[in-house]
C-alpha cells in the first residue's frame, strides 16, 4: 500500500501526470532533496543565490521543505539581512519547473569556497592598499588572506617616521582620507555581505531537521486536540453548577443548541434598570437571568443551551456605556459561559473553549459549494462562494464600479476586481492552508457536540433522558434540534435608523428642552485638549494617548441638563462652573453643541430604546445609540433630574 504525502514525507509522481523521471531520485520528491527552480523574478543581490542557467532560463538551488496535498513547496536557507527564496510548485508542474540536483553537497560547498575565496580577495585589497600608506596590518589578516597578495610595507616606523618618508604630502593626506572614508568603507559591507552570505548557506543542513520539526507539530497538533476534547469532556462534572433549582423537562424532551452567541452587558439592556446596572461577580448576573422572565426568554424551550460572553467587544471600562451596564468579572471576559435549561432549572458551566458569534454555521453550502478565497501570505481572510462572487461581478458589468460599490461594498467590489479572489480548487497553490481552514472551523463546531456529550454522560444537567450517543446521527437527530437565530432570520421592515429617530425627536426643540448629550461633547473635547498638551509636551514619548479624560475639578455640563440658549442656528448653548486653574475660586464655563450631537430628551418616551435593542442588526451597534437613549431612559421615568444653567 502506498503512503500518502503526510504519512511519508514524499510523493511519487508518475509518467502520466506529468511525472519526474529524470534525475528526481527514484521517482519521488522527498523533504530534503535540492532542485533547481526557475527564479519566479529579477534577483535582489543575486550573488546570495545559488543560480545557473539552463537553456537561458534562470534557476536557484531551493530544498524542498513541505510536500502537501497538491504543492512541493521549496525554499533556501533563511539568514540575517540576505534575502530568502521560496517557491511552491504544483505535482503538475514539478517535472517542467523543477530539476533534481543529485550533488547538493557539492555545489553548495563550492559556492561557499568561492566566498571564502572572495573575502579573502577583499581582506586583502584593504590589507595592501593599507601597507601602500605605511599602515602596518594585524598579522592575524595577513596570515588569513591570498598568499602573495601582500606587498612589503615602505615603513615598520611611527606615523612620523612615515611622513618623513612622503614625498607629496598633500597629495598623502587626500588619499588616506579617501581610503578611511571611501575605499574602506565600501570594501567592509562588501565582505559583510559576502559572510552573510555565507552564513545562510551554512545553514543549509538545518533545512531537513527544521522541516521535519515543522511536520512533527502538525502530528503533535492533533494530540493537542485530542487533549483538549478528553479535557472537556472529563471536566464537564467538575465545573457545572446548579444556578436555579426546580423540576425539569420531560425525558423525551429535545435538546435545543440556540446558534447566536450572547454577550451579558447587550442582553441587559433589554430588562435595563434605570439608574443602571451592576455585575461584580457571575452569580449576580445568574439572578438577573433568572427573574423577570429573563431565563424564559434567552432560553425559550423546556431543554435549552446557550453560549455567553461578559462583552463583544475588549474590555475597556472608559467606555461611555460603563456607566450603565458595569461588569466587571476580573479576567472572565475570554471564558465563554454555557447557560443550560431544562425545565425549572437552570445550570452554568465555564469554559476556554473559543466559539465563533456562530456556535454552529447557517450557511452549510460553504462545505459543499464551490468556493472563492482571499488569502494574505498563507492565511485565509476572506470566503465567497463561487455564485456569490460571480453575482458581484455581474453587477459590475451591469452598472459599472461606482454603482456595484454602494451596492456589494467597496471592499468586495475591489477585491473582485483586482482579482484578489481565487478558487479554492486542486490547482489552488493554497489548497492545504484553506482546507486546514474549514477543518479548524469543523472542529471548533464540533466543540459544542463535545460538551453536549458530557453534560449527557457525566451531569444531571439533562436529566432524566435515555442514552444518547450524539456520534450516532439517529440519536443526534432524534435529541438534538439546533435553533438558527444568528443568521437567515427575516427581519420586520428595514433597519432601525437612530439618526433619523433622533432627528425626529430633535424637530420639537425649544428653549425647555430637556437635552442628552452635551457631557458627551465635553469629553470629546476635553480629551482632545489634553492629548494635544500631552503631544507638545516634552515628556510625549511617556505620555500615551487617552481615550476619555474629565479635568479634575470641571465636571462639565450634566449629562440631562437645560440649555443656558437655543440658537435658531442649530446649536445650544450650555454653562456650568468649574474651578479657577489656581483652585481659589468657581469661573463659568461652556460649551456650544450642535444639534446632531444632541438628543431631545423631552420628546423621549419610556420604552423607545428597546426598537432598537430588538433588532439584532442594530443591537451589535449598542454602544452608538445606548449612551444617548438609556440615559434618556433615566429621565423619562424620573430617575434623574436635568441640570438647570447658569
Amino acid at each position: 500500500m502506498e503512503k500518502t504525502a503526510a504519512e511519508s514525507n514524499q510523493v511519487t509522481l508518475h509518467q502520466d501526470h506529468h511525472a519526474v523521471e529524470k534525475e528526481m531520485g527514484d521517482d519521488h520528491v522527498a523533504i530534503g532533496q535540492w532542485y533547481w527552480c526557475e527564479s519566479p523574478e529579477k534577483l535582489h543581490n543575486e550573488d546570495e543565490h545559488i543560480t545557473k542557467f539552463v537553456d537561458g532560463v534562470h534557476y536557484c538551488l531551493l530544498c524542498v521543505v513541505h510536500i502537501g496535498s497538491n504543492v512541493v513547496e521549496l525554499s533556501e536557507p533563511t539568514g540575517s539581512r540576505t534575502s530568502n527564496l521560496w517557491d511552491r510548485i504544483l505535482f503538475s508542474d514539478v517535472f517542467e519547473k523543477l530539476i533534481f540536483e543529485p550533488d547538493h553537497e557539492r555545489v553548495i560547498q563550492q559556492y561557499i569556497d568561492q566566498k571564502n575565496q572572495r573575502t579573502r580577495q577583499l581582506l586583502g585589497q584593504m590589507s595592501a592598499k593599507a601597507t601602500e600608506l605605511g599602515i602596518s596590518v594585524s598579522s592575524d589578516v595577513s596570515g588569513y588572506v591570498t598568499p602573495g597578495l601582500l606587498p612589503k610595507p615602505t615603513s615598520d616606523g611611527t606615523g612620523i617616521a612615515v611622513l618623513s618618508d612622503v614625498l607629496d604630502v598633500e597629495q598623502y593626506k587626500l588619499d588616506i582620507v579617501e581610503f578611511n572614508s571611501v575605499t574602506l568603507p565600501a570594501l567592509q559591507n562588501e565582505v559583510k555581505r559576502h559572510c552573510a552570505s555565507l552564513s545562510k548557506w551554512a545553514l543549509s543542513v538545518t533545512l531537513l531537521p527544521s522541516a521535519m520539526i515543522d511536520t512533527m507539530q502538525q502530528d503533535m497538533k492533533k494530540i493537542t486536540d485530542r487533549i483538549e476534547d478528553v479535557s472537556i469532556y472529563a471536566g464537564i462534572d467538575e465545573q457545572i453548577l446548579l444556578v436555579k433549582d426546580g423540576t425539569p423537562a420531560s425525558a423525551d424532551e429535545m435538546i435545543h443548541v440556540m446558534q447566536r452567541r450572547c454577550y451579558m452587558d447587550e442582553e441587559c439592556l433589554l430588562d435595563y434598570d434605570a439608574g443602571g446596572m451592576s455585575f461584580s461577580n457571575i452569580s449576580e448576573f445568574d439572578k438577573w437571568l433568572c427573574r423577570n422572565g429573563n431565563m424564559e426568554r434567552l432560553l425559550p424551550f423546556p431543554k435549552s443551551v446557550v453560549a455567553f460572553k461578559v462583552r463583544r467587544n475588549e474590555k475597556s471600562y472608559e467606555n461611555n456605556l460603563s456607566s450603565f451596564i458595569r461588569i466587571y468579572l476580573e479576567n472572565q471576559d475570554k471564558l465563554t459561559f454555557m447557560y443550560i435549561r431544562n425545565g425549572d432549572k437552570l445550570f452554568r458551566i465555564a469554559s476556554l473553549v473559543s466559539f465563533d458569534e456562530m456556535i454552529f454555521p447557517s450557511n452549510p453550502e460553504l462545505f459543499n459549494e464551490p468556493i472563492m478565497v482571499k488569502m494574505s501570505g498563507k492565511t485565509v481572510r476572506e470566503i465567497m462562494t463561487v455564485r456569490e462572487h460571480d453575482y458581484v461581478k455581474s453587477v459590475m458589468d451591469d452598472v459599472g464600479y461606482a454603482q456595484a460599490e454602494r451596492t456589494c461594498g467597496y471592499d468586495i467590489v475591489s477585491d473582485i476586481r483586482y482579482n484578489r479572489y481565487e478558487l479554492f480548487d486542486a490547482d489552488n497553490l493554497y489548497f492545504d492552508e484553506i482546507n486546514q481552514h474549514f477543518t479548524d472551523k469543523i472542529k471548533k463546531y464540533n466543540k459544542i457536540c463535545v460538551i453536549l456529550q458530557g453534560l449527557l454522560d457525566r451531569s444531571d444537567a439533562f436529566s432524566p433522558h435515555r442514552k444518547i450517543s450524539l456520534s450516532r446521527p439517529k440519536d443526534f437527530m432524534d435529541s438534538i434540534k439546533l435553533i438558527f437565530d444568528a443568521e437567515n432570520v427575516l427581519y420586520a421592515g428595514e433597519e432601525p435608523d437612530f439618526e433619523a429617530f433622533q432627528r425626529q425627536l430633535n424637530e420639537s426643540i425649544d428653549s425647555n428642552s430637556v437635552f442628552v448629550g452635551q457631557y458627551e461633547a465635553f469629553i470629546r473635547r476635553e480629551t482632545d485638549k489634553e492629548n494635544e498638551n500631552r503631544l507638545m509636551s516634552r515628556f510625549s514619548r511617556e505620555l500615551p494617548e487617552l481615550n476619555r479624560y474629565v479635568p479634575v475639578g470641571n465636571d462639565g455640563p450634566g449629562e440631562v441638563s437645560l440649555a443656558s440658549r437655543v440658537m435658531k442656528s442649530g446649536k445650544a448653548i450650555f454653562t456650568w462652573e468649574r474651578e479657577s486653574v489656581s483652585g481659589r475660586k468657581m469661573i463659568k464655563d461652556s460649551i456650544t453643541v450642535p444639534f446632531d450631537q444632541l438628543l431631545n430628551a423631552s420628546a423621549y418616551r419610556a420604552g423607545d430604546y428597546k426598537r432598537f435593542y430588538s433588532d439584532p442588526r442594530t443591537r451589535e451597534k449598542y454602544l452608538k445609540w445606548a449612551p444617548f437613549l438609556l440615559k434618556a431612559e433615566d429621565y423619562a421615568t424620573g430617575k434623574i433630574q436635568p441640570e438647570q444653567p447658569l
